[in-house]
Order: structure tokens, then sequence, then C-alpha cells
């Protein structure tokens, strides 16, 4: 056995695990629904076994328009895209444009229209445009404007714990 013939397999295996990564997420973002995107992409991520300093690197793969070029600055400005944590506050702060009380009275002004699907959709939407609230308050804006007798179904069974605003608004 050569040494090259011992490096290739190697060096294949990892190229299929680069080429399964990209095949694995099909999702790109442009910056429209950049936290959902952040969110969806760190699952993948963490399904596909992807150390995660090395997410901020592989996020570009998946970027489009003003969101991949607002990684590019990113990239030449020094920011540590090693640092999930630093690159997803700073793609947040510049697509979730929604401010805290802007998201709250969105909430406030988003009706109950007998359609659980529609309003669940119509919530999500403003939370994906938003700043990060506690799970606490988004079950409490979830529930403040839909009927009592759903509040009363869903609360018969006593407290729940939810790991997301999503989990607990299916409950």
């Amino acid at each position: 056995m050569t040494d090259e013939s011992r490096v290739n397999p190697e060096s294949r295996a990892n190229t299929q695990k680069e080429s399964s990564i990209r095949k694995g997420i099909a999702a790109t973002d442009d910056g429209t629904n950049m936290r959902f995107f952040l969110c969806l992409i760190k699952q993948e991520f963490r399904e596909l076994e992807v150390p995660e300093e090395q997410w901020g690197l592989q996020l570009r793969k998946y970027l489009t328009g003003k969101a991949m070029a607002h990684w590019e600055l990113l990239q030449r400005s020094g920011t540590e895209l090693s640092d999930w944590k630093l690159v997803r506050e700073r793609l947040c702060e510049r697509f979730c444009t929604l401010s805290r009380e802007m998201m709250l009275e969105q909430m406030r002004n988003n009706p109950w229209r007998g359609d659980y699907n529609e309003y669940i959709s119509r919530f999500a939407e403003i939370v994906a445009q938003g700043e990060t609230l506690a799970a606490e308050e988004l079950v409490l804006c979830f529930s403040a404007n839909i009927p009592v007798e759903i509040g009363d179904r869903l609360t018969q069974d006593g407290n729940k714990d939810s790991e997301s605003w999503q989990e607990a608004s299916a409950a």
C-alpha cells in the first residue's frame, strides 16, 4: 500500500463528508428570515456532527444576497467566525429588525381569527424578525390573543415544560 493510497481514503472521506453536509442542508437565506434560518442551520450542523467552531465558516455556503454580503463584511472586519454565538449575534443585529417594543406591539395586534395555523404562522413570522425573547415571555404573548376556552384547554392538564416556543405553542 503506497503512502498516497493511505492518504486518499481519508481525503476522500473528508470530501464525502463535506459534500454530504452541503446536500444535507437545502435551505439558503438572504436575510429575510435570519433568526429562523440560523436555528435551522444550528440543528442541521448538530445532526451532521459539524464541529461548532466551523459553523460560522460553513454558514457562508448557505447565505445569498445581502446576508452573504454581510457575512463577507464580518470576515473582512476580523470577526471571529469560529465563535458561533458572535456570528449569530452579528447577523441578527443586521437582519432581525424588529425591536422588542415593536415585536410586542405586533404580537398584541395579532388577533385570533379562528384558524390556529394562521395564528401561529403570523406569530412565528413576528418572532423570526425580532429580538430574542425569553421562552416564558413568548408563551405569554402567544397565549394573550387566543380565546379563553382554548387557553383553558391548554392549561387543563396542568403545567408542562417546553423546550421552545414552537413546542409550547403546539401544546
